[in-house]
């Protein structure tokens, strides 16, 4: 019996053993095999970032006026928990770069011009107006390893406030206007014994500009620009010509995305240590399209695509077929001025615009440590006049298109509004060598 007893007893310690040796084996082929235990990005997963994020790490932002500024915000209050991880658990991780996301409102609310002064006038007609423009000016820099990404939206509107019109000395108002009473308008009349025809009260040759350069550069003078024209690219702009007359197409929502991505040791039990990549993506929205009946735009690219030039302009062909409207024995109303015509031909025009550059980043161009001034500018040049249709039309059996040109305006008046903000860069070298050029400080002129 006592032989059995420790045979048992033998045999239950050998179990044990087999056991406690079965165990050793599992975990060590667990240890051998990162796919059955945590992988490296949901170790950095859990470490570095909080509630449900993982790497990859895709944040997804549309852009509108009033929400921008929220994908550098978005950006920077992930990266302040990153980085805080990375120093509070003392990991041998790279920190991230906290100026790759820059968001520029030129000035808090709008920058307005109010009541500016348009005066013109012909031998019977003198034209007396107040015009209102606002814009909006955000300028947003994405910087990222071997690329930065720099965009321009300028928000902006002219309105006709206040219009008074002198025929024979006699003076019309929008408020209270010695014909009818009616509001403000344009004045579009037909002489029948010269065969002409004059708009008045419009905007025409209306330019709108955007441009990056750096201060008192000259395109293509590559001692100024230290060679980085073959680097830089106009991606993307708006508005754009349209070959369908009449319409306007502008880009309406525009969507900017980032990317962290975590690359280490593929050891799940080693200490974390690795890098954190970043990349920014951009994508445009839906697409507008508006009616502008009269009004077109044309739009130029500059040399060494710096930026673009748009010009809203009146089309002769389509206004050449109209009645005459609002002129002495006619009722001025503004029903008719927007019927005809549109309202963005004469007392409210939006001309918002943005545009997107792409610059490759490299040791030609992005010496570590140097540093580089970009000049990003804005010009509203609005237009306001009498125009004469009729102006070379006898010449041939074409329809004048020199509307947009000098001898065919009777009166105009041109303003302009210019913006400039000087934003400071310098480059550096991220984690892995690569070179980066981030904001270092902004200033106006």
């Amino acid at each position: 019996m006592g032989s059995i007893n420790n045979l048992n007893f033998g045999a239950d310690k050998t179990v044990k053993r087999l056991k406690v040796g079965l165990s050793c084996a599992v975990l060590a082929a667990l240890s051998a095999s990162p796919a059955m235990a945590e992988n490296v990005q949901e170790k950095a997963s859990r470490i570095l970032l909080t509630g449900d994020m993982k790497f990859p790490l895709t944040r997804n932002n549309p852009f509108q006026t009033n929400t921008r500024k929220t994908i550098c915000r978005d950006y920077n209050t992930v990266v302040k928990y990153i980085n805080g991880q990375i120093k509070a658990n003392n990991l041998d991780v790279s920190y991230l770069d906290d100026n790759a996301c820059t968001f520029i409102r030129i000035t808090n609310g709008h920058i307005v011009n109010s009541g500016e002064s348009f005066i013109y006038r012909t031998v019977l007609t003198e034209m007396r107006e107040l015009v209102d423009l606002k814009q909006t000016i955000d300028i947003v820099i994405l910087s990222q390893p071997e690329e930065t990404q720099y965009m321009l939206f300028l928000d902006g509107y002219a309105s006709l406030v206040e219009q008074r019109i002198k025929r024979f000395g006699y003076v019309s108002t929008a408020k209270e206007n010695i014909y009818t009473g009616k509001k403000r308008s344009i004045s579009f009349s037909k002489n029948s014994l010269l065969s002409q025809k004059y708009i008045g009260g419009v905007f025409n040759d209306f330019d709108v500009s955007i441009s990056a350069t750096p201060p008192w550069w000259i395109p293509g003078n590559n001692q100024n620009w230290h060679n980085n024209e073959r680097y830089w690219t106009l991606a993307d702009y708006s508005p754009k010509t349209d070959a369908e007359f009449g319409k306007l197409n502008k880009t309406d929502t525009t969507s900017v995305s980032y990317t962290l991505g975590f690359s280490g040791p593929p050891n799940p039990l080693s200490p974390l240590k690795g890098n954190i990549s970043l990349g920014w993506s951009w994508t445009n929205g839906k697409t507008i399209s508006r009616d502008l009946k009269a009004m077109n735009v044309s739009s130029d690219i500059n040399r060494g695509e710096t930026g673009f030039k748009s010009t809203y302009w009146l089309d002769p062909e389509f206004l050449w077929e109209l009645p005459s409207i609002n002129i002495f024995y006619d009722s001025p109303s503004q029903h008719k001025s927007d019927k005809y015509v549109g309202p963005d031909s004469w007392r409210h025009l939006d001309f918002s615009s943005n545009a997107r550059w792409v610059e490759d980043v490299n040791s030609d161009n992005c010496e570590e440590g140097t540093t580089k001034l970009i000049n990003f500018s804005t010009s509203v040049s609005p237009e306001r006049g009498i125009y004469n249709l009729s102006y070379g039309r006898e010449l041939d059996d074409h329809y004048n298109t020199g509307l947009r040109g000098t001898k065919d305006k009777v009166s105009s008046v041109r303003l302009r509004f210019a913006n400039n903000i000087i934003v400071n860069t310098v480059c550096k070298l991220d984690a892995n060598g690569k070179h980066m050029r981030v904001v270092s400080g902004t200033g106006f002129l």
